[in-house]
C-alpha cells in the first residue's frame, strides 16, 4: 500500500518536470555543488525561523529537482507558514514557479489556499484543450487539501477528452485523499464500471483498500470471488483490510486451485490472523 500512495506523485513529478523546459544555470553546476545545495535546504526546512522563508520560497524557483525536494521538506516539516509566500508565487510571471507553489500548497496542507486554487481549476477547466497545463496539479493539491466540494467534478473529469492515463491516476489518487463517503463512493463505481481499463480499475481498488471506510471495504470484498477480473488486487487488499469475516472467502479462492492466486489468498489470511492475534 505504502507504493501506492507514491505512483500519483510520481506521475504529476513526471509531468512537473516534462512541462518545465527552459535551462537554468545552476543545471551545470557539479553534483558536489548540488549536494550542498540539499543540505542547506534541509538546514532551512527543519529550523522554523522567519527568517528562512524567502530563502525556501527562491528554492522553489531553482530547477525542477531541487524544487521538488524543497516542497518535500516542506511537507515533513510542516511548513505552513510558507503558505502565504506560496499564494504570492502564484501570479509570478515565471510559468514554472506557480506549478510548484500549487504542488506545495497541497503538500503543506495550506487550506487558505483551498478557494483560489478552486478558482485556478475550474478557469483551467473551462479552457477546453488549452486548459491542460495547470489542471493536473491543481487536482492533486485540491484532493490533498480535501476539498471535498470538487469530488463531482473530478468524477466527471475522467471522462475529459483531456484526462490521459498519465493523469487519471492523479485525479483517481485526489478522491481517494479527500476520503469523503461520496468520493469513496466515487471511487466504488468506478472500480465496477466494466468500461473502464482493467488496469484502472485495479488501481481504484487499492485506493480503496487504503481508506478505512466500511463502504471501501464491502466494495472490494465483493471481488473476492476467481469470477472477477479483480480478484488478485481484492485477495491483495485483505492483507491490509481483511478481517477474520473474510477468511472463508479467501479460504475458497485458495482451495479452488494450487496457482499463484491460492497462495497470496493464504497469505492474506496470515496476515489477517497475525493482525488480529488468531490461530
Amino acid at each position: 500500500m505504502k507504493r501506492l500512495a507514491f505512483v500519483a506523485a510520481f506521475l504529476l513529478l513526471s509531468l512537473l518536470s516534462a512541462s518545465c523546459s527552459h535551462t537554468r544555470e545552476f543545471r551545470d553546476r557539479s553534483e558536489d555543488a548540488r549536494a550542498l545545495q540539499r543540505i542547506e535546504i534541509l538546514r532551512m526546512a527543519s529550523d522554523k525561523s522567519h527568517r528562512n522563508i524567502p530563502l525556501l520560497y527562491e528554492a522553489l524557483g531553482d530547477e525542477e529537482g531541487l524544487a521538488v525536494y524543497t516542497i518535500r521538506l516542506l511537507r515533513r516539516y510542516h511548513r505552513t507558514d510558507l503558505g502565504p509566500a506560496l499564494m504570492d508565487a502564484l501570479d509570478s510571471e515565471n510559468q514554472e514557479l506557480p506549478i510548484f507553489a500549487i504542488f506545495a500548497l497541497g503538500e503543506i496542507g495550506y487550506r487558505p489556499a483551498t478557494d483560489r486554487l478552486g478558482a485556478l481549476y475550474r478557469q483551467e477547466l473551462a479552457g477546453g484543450k488549452e486548459g491542460t497545463f495547470y489542471l493536473p496539479v491543481l487536482i492533486y493539491a485540491l484532493g490533498r487539501l480535501k476539498a471535498e466540494a470538487y469530488a463531482p467534478s473530478f468524477f466527471a473529469f475522467l471522462d475529459d477528452e483531456r484526462c490521459d492515463s498519465s493523469i487519471r491516476w492523479i485525479v483517481l489518487e485526489s478522491l481517494a485523499n479527500m476520503g469523503s463517503d461520496e468520493a469513496v463512493s466515487f471511487l466504488i463505481a468506478y472500480m465496477n464500471d466494466t468500461s473502464r481499463r482493467k488496469f484502472d480499475r485495479g488501481y481504484a481498488m487499492e485506493l480503496l483498500a487504503g481508506r478505512n471506510n466500511p463502504l471501501a471495504v464491502e466494495a472490494v470484498t465483493a471481488h473476492l470471488t476467481r469470477a472477477s477480473p479483480l480478484v488478485f488486487g481484492a485477495v491483495h487488499a485483505m492483507k491490509w483490510i481483511g478481517t477474520e469475516k473474510q477468511v472463508p472467502q479467501l479460504l475458497q479462492i485458495a482451495e479452488e486451485k494450487d496457482d499463484g492466486l491460492s497462495k497470496n489468498a493464504l497469505a492474506a489470511i496470515e496476515k489477517i490472523r497475525e493482525r488480529e492475534g488468531t490461530e
